[in-house]
């Protein structure tokens, strides 16, 4: 689940690969109906390399880091309200320069090399036992894929983000 939330960067992510696709099924009908990708259904966004992504698909992302707007062929979508992680590699051939716009939607900027091999034992011998279990649990995670592959539920994700919420508390 949190993989589905996250968006890997890189040079061929285009902005329907992020945000969603036409569900197929309905456009046979013709009509065109958004398939929201699991990113957009989530409250928090995992951006993973952001600076891979092209300026272009960074800019096309920028509403919904900046408003929780997701807008794809016509169709927006309001996003459950939750943080924006993103990670950045340093400079290198790889990378593009982040534009303004999207550097100055995020509120803290941490630079973070590897912790050590002692800090490392500290860090694995005390990590929060309650979301491995919660994220481990086959019967939590099915019960709340179940809700995110529901097609009524895409339609309506602050409706999810609740049930989703309250399956996390049980």
């Amino acid at each position: 689940i949190i993989q589905d939330a996250e968006i890997r960067g890189n040079a061929e992510a285009t902005e329907e690969k992020i945000k969603g696709t036409l569900d197929l099924g309905e456009l046979n009908q013709g009509n065109e109906v958004v398939q929201w990708n699991d990113t957009v259904m989530y409250a928090p966004k995992i951006i993973d390399e952001i600076n891979r992504l092209t300026p272009g698909t960074q800019g096309a992302i920028l509403d919904a880091v900046d408003r929780n707007n997701w807008v794809l062929k016509n169709e927006t979508i309001r996003s459950p309200d939750g943080p924006f992680y993103a990670t950045a590699n340093r400079q290198d051939a790889g990378n593009t320069e982040m534009p303004l716009a999207i550097r100055d939607r995020f509120d803290v900027a941490l630079e973070v090399n590897h912790p050590g091999h002692e800090r490392q034992e500290i860090i694995d011998e005390g990590g929060p036992d309650i979301f491995n279990e919660i994220l481990n649990d086959p019967d939590v995670a099915d019960d709340i894929r179940e809700i995110v592959e529901d097609k009524e539920y895409r339609r309506n994700p602050q409706d999810a983000a609740r049930q989703v919420t309250e399956i996390a508390q049980d």
